[in-house]
């Protein structure tokens, strides 16, 4: 297995969030790469609609999602 070389800023961090959570960095960088690789899983499955839909459609959809973001928004201040 080859070893991973990160920047210093990126050491710091991971080693802050190891010492505040109270694990190693080797768990916060598996962590952190699940995260981001089921963040992607997500977005391909959102795309994986956007060819079936007509323009309309999509433009409603989407102006829907927005609308739920802001409203979530204005009700946690």
């Amino acid at each position: 297995m080859e070893t991973l070389t990160v920047n210093k800023k990126t050491l710091i961090t991971i080693t802050a969030l190891a010492n505040q959570l109270n694990t190693s960095q080797k768990e916060i960088v598996q962590q952190a790469v699940n995260e981001y690789v089921e963040k992607i899983k997500r977005k391909n499955r959102l795309i994986s609609y956007a060819g079936i839909l007509e323009e309309e459609e999509a433009e409603a959809l989407l102006n829907s999602i927005q609308n739920n973001r802001l409203n979530k928004s204005l009700g946690n201040q």
